[in-house]
């Protein structure tokens, strides 16, 4: 993700608590806490002191280990069925995952970015390393040109005319071609990109439609190294196609 230098130390280290435990999802004590997040002793104590306070999180003895508590997965709850995510989706996107043993990710646009929402990732020494919570500017990706294609021309002429101008795509080439990819992934409803975040990685894409609120747009990604994707780009796709037929339809 871009940097945020105006959120405070305090709010940015109690998500990063958080999506510390979401990561290893065991309990941990404070020092292996402060250890995995570089944290100062005192200040990660206070922190973790604090969220025991509200409720976030509780501490087991004599293990001395901190945990999420259930309040903190209800605080969320409502968000897989109600705000963007078809609660069905995520076992089908596991599925591909499986069948094609490459990283699949869920993403959506947010504020003119790329919003990976969901990430399962293969567990092969190759795989490419992939989380929720990640993402970058819409033109930069495959899956944000594909996001891209679901806007219709005038928001991507309004996208293109807002856009940062250190973000811009520099050249007028560049921008053709990046327009060219948007039509083409309307065209054929799918998208094959290679070496567009970085060199030598290739994404199959498949936007969603319909499975997300109004105004939602969704795209689900296979990635990887370049050569494997490339070679087997008929049945990736077949496979996409297959395990979301139903949620598709």
């Amino acid at each position: 993700m871009t940097g945020q230098p105006n959120i405070s130390k305090s709010v940015r280290r109690t998500f990063d608590v958080l999506e510390l435990f979401c990561e290893q999802r065991r309990p941990m004590t404070a020092a292996q806490i402060q250890h995995a997040l570089g944290l100062p002793q005192p200040s990660a104590r206070v922190l973790l002191k604090e969220l025991l306070d509200v409720g976030y999180l509780s501490y087991t003895m004599p293990a001395r280990t901190y945990f999420p508590t259930a309040r903190l997965r209800k605080l969320s709850d409502w968000l897989g069925s109600s705000l963007t995510v078809n609660d069905t989706l995520i076992p089908s996107i596991d599925a591909v995952a499986t069948a094609v043993d490459e990283t699949v990710a869920l993403a959506t646009a947010t504020y003119g970015h790329v919003e990976v929402l969901y990430a399962n990732r293969a567990q092969h020494p190759l795989a490419l390393q992939v989380q929720a919570g990640m993402g970058g500017c819409l033109w930069r990706s495959a899956p944000g040109r594909t996001l891209l294609s679901m806007r219709s021309e005038a928001e991507v002429d309004a996208f293109f005319a807002d856009i940062d101008v250190s973000d811009a795509p520099r050249g007028r080439a560049l921008r053709e071609e990046v327009r060219r990819q948007i039509r083409s992934i309307r065209e054929e409803g799918c998208f094959a990109g290679y070496d567009i975040l970085m060199k030598g990685v290739g994404s199959m894409c498949l936007p969603l439609t319909g499975l997300a609120c109004e105004g939602t747009h969704l795209v689900v990604t296979v990635a990887g190294g370049k050569d494997r994707i490339k070679s087997a780009e008929r049945q990736i796709l077949k496979t996409l196609r297959t395990q979301l037929r139903d949620l598709l339809a």
